[in-house]
């Protein structure tokens, strides 16, 4: 279960937008002045998730994030490596 939290915390980040488009397309007009305040809970709930996000990932972590390398390009003697 403890292996499944960065996907489900990156496919929350991904569709509450979603979420909050959906809400303030059909219920904008029921809340009227009070819109915007549904907007700014979700923006500040998407910055909570990607922030535990990053901490999860980057603090959590024994092995490296990016463990391969990759040539980008490469001109006579000079090179550019990518990770």
């Amino acid at each position: 279960m403890m292996e499944n939290i960065p996907l489900t915390l990156a496919l929350l980040n991904l569709f509450l937008p979603l979420i909050s488009f959906i809400i303030l397309i059909f219920f904008g007009k029921k809340l009227g002045s009070y819109v915007h305040w549904v907007s700014l809970a979700f923006i500040g709930a998407m910055l909570c998730v990607a922030g535990s996000l990053f901490v999860d990932i980057f603090h959590h972590s024994e092995t490296p994030i990016l463990s391969t390398s990759i040539q980008w390009f490469s001109t006579g003697a000079f090179t550019v490596d990518l990770g």
